[in-house]
Parts: structure tokens; sequence; C-alpha cells
């Protein structure tokens, strides 16, 4: 979940269903052609809240290319990198709280493994 109280009040900017492809790798419902890695993602959420504008019609929104600017500057700088990481892989408080950051919301899905040595999913292999 996003943990900015602001960011978060935009509309598809509440948070971000990730799913673990394996090798680092995490979905991107949005551009299924790339992925992300835990700290893009991270880094990603937490910029939001470096990007919001109101539209002609007094919209909340996010510029999605001054996230991206914001991400590439922070990952050039391994000390920023490693304090946002800090912040954002905390457990989010409960909804509605924003106090110290965190966006893993524990309270919603937990991880699980979806192969088929290790679920007790039904997964058909063909």
């Amino acid at each position: 979940r996003n943990p900015d109280e602001h960011s978060s009040n935009v509309t598809g900017y509440e948070g971000s269903w990730v799913f673990y492809l394996g090798d680092g790798l995490f979905t991107n419902f949005w551009k299924s052609a790339s992925h992300y890695t835990l700290t893009s993602k991270c880094l990603e959420i937490y910029h939001w809240r470096h990007a919001t504008y109101l539209d002609p019609s007094g919209e909340l929104k996010i510029n999605e290319e001054i996230v991206a600017e914001h991400v590439r500057k922070s990952m050039k700088n391994p000390a920023e990198v490693e304090q946002i990481m800090e912040i954002m892989q905390r457990y989010r408080e409960p909804q509605g709280i924003y106090a110290n950051g965190g966006c893993i919301d524990a309270t919603r899905e937990y991880p699980r493994y979806v192969r088929p040595e290790t679920t007790d999913m039904v997964i058909s292999v063909t």
C-alpha cells in the first residue's frame, strides 16, 4: 500500500498489487512487457508523493514522468536508495494511519508459493 497520505488519495495510486515472478522480478500490470525489482517498485511508490498535481478539473493526479525521473536520480545514490528501502520495507500501519512509512501491507494478502512442488492449489501442467 502507498504509505503517503496525500498521494494515496490519487485514484489508482492507493497501492500496487505485486506478484513475484522469480529471479528477483515482480509483475508490472501497467506495462506487461517490463518487470520490477523490489527496489525499483519501492522507489516508484515512494516517489509518487513527489509527483502529484491537480488537473484542470481539480482532480488529484500523478505525473509518471516526474516519478521516473525521481527514481532515476535515486538509483544513482546508493545511500538514498538504502534510506528509502529502510522506510518502504516496513510493515504499513493500519489503513488510514500514516506515521512511519512502510508499504508492505500485512492486512491484505500474504506471500504464497505458486509452484507445483509447493502449493496446495491445483495447477494443470500441460
